[in-house]
């Protein structure tokens, strides 16, 4: 039985390197555009920062690839930085040789996978020493006050325990005229307990892990700490710490797994069962107001109703 599951997650893994490149390189062509919109036509020489870029760091790469100058920045070793032995290395040294070994496997498998698919979606060659890799916390970024014209970030606000301190920071190190892109993926959703199952959306999700299950009593342990937040919270945040100019919704996912009686069961609404994510494009605001925000804050870390 390990054996089974363990081929079918190398099988996936496998899949993964190719559809998840096609899907970030589409996603941020989509970004791209709506910068121009939003009166940036060019990133060429422009100071971005990508908070929790992850082992892939695809932002940060084509971000430098369309001419930025670009800071990569995550709390794990990131291999853009210190390279693949050194980060197997301290991965080993800090968090086990287990999982120092699931990595090594995954890079075999899917990350180098990634990058050749990610470089020729994008029609360029994306170069790692173009990227500054600083390994620090979110919530206390190692960066003076107005440092860079963008902050960017992908799937990472669920992750992040102090959501207030990490949103305030964004708005201290973005430049007057800056904009930050946040995407969020919602805990509430189909994925949002981030069990491998539940990636892709198929039949085989719900036979090997319930719809849902992460909202559920008994739930399944979770893969990598969520902090349970809605959009509603997360929206309160970044109305308190920065300029909201637009909020995106993602795509409504699992329509054909939500029966009726689970919006009453699971206590959420249609909307937060559906909605995989959502996008805040955002300016910083006048230090007087982050000052008022900071009075007013009444968002409670980790309260989910």
């Amino acid at each position: 039985m390990r054996i089974t599951e363990a081929a079918r997650r190398l099988r996936l893994a496998w899949r993964e390197g190719r559809t998840d490149a096609t899907m970030h390189i589409a996603g941020y062509r989509a970004w791209r555009t709506t910068l121009v919109d939003l009166g940036i036509p060019s990133v060429v020489g422009r100071q971005v920062l990508e908070m929790g870029c992850g082992e892939r760091c695809q932002l940060s790469l084509l971000f430098a690839a369309d001419g930025a100058d670009v800071t990569a920045l995550d709390t794990l070793p990131v291999a853009l930085g210190l390279g693949r032995p050194r980060m197997w290395a301290t991965l080993a040294r800090e968090d086990g040789r287990t999982r120092a070994v699931r990595q090594v496997v995954r890079d075999a498998v899917h990350t180098w996978r990634y990058w050749r698919t990610l470089g020729r979606a994008a029609g360029r060659r994306l170069r790692s020493s173009a990227v500054n890799v600083v390994r620090a916390d979110a919530t206390r970024l190692p960066f003076p006050d107005g440092a860079f014209d963008l902050v960017v970030s992908s799937a990472v606000w669920e992750h992040i325990d102090d959501v207030d301190a990490a949103t305030r920071e964004v708005g201290r190190v973005l430049r007057p005229g800056g904009l930050a892109v946040i995407q969020i993926a919602l805990f509430p959703s189909l994925q949002g307990g981030h069990h491998a199952a539940w990636h892709a959306i198929s039949p085989e999700s719900a036979r090997l892990v319930r719809p849902w299950d992460h909202l559920r009593p008994g739930r399944l342990p979770f893969p990598v700490y969520l902090n349970e937040w809605r959009e509603a919270q997360y929206r309160e945040v970044f109305d308190q710490r920065l300029s909201v100019l637009r909020w995106e919704d993602g795509e409504m996912r699992g329509q054909e797994y939500l029966a009726s009686d689970f919006v009453t069961e699971l206590e959420y609404s249609r909307r937060d069962l559906l909605l995989s994510s959502v996008t805040a494009w955002a300016a910083p605001v006048a230090p007087d107001r982050q000052l008022q925000g900071s009075a007013n804050a009444t968002v409670r870390h980790g309260d989910t109703r």
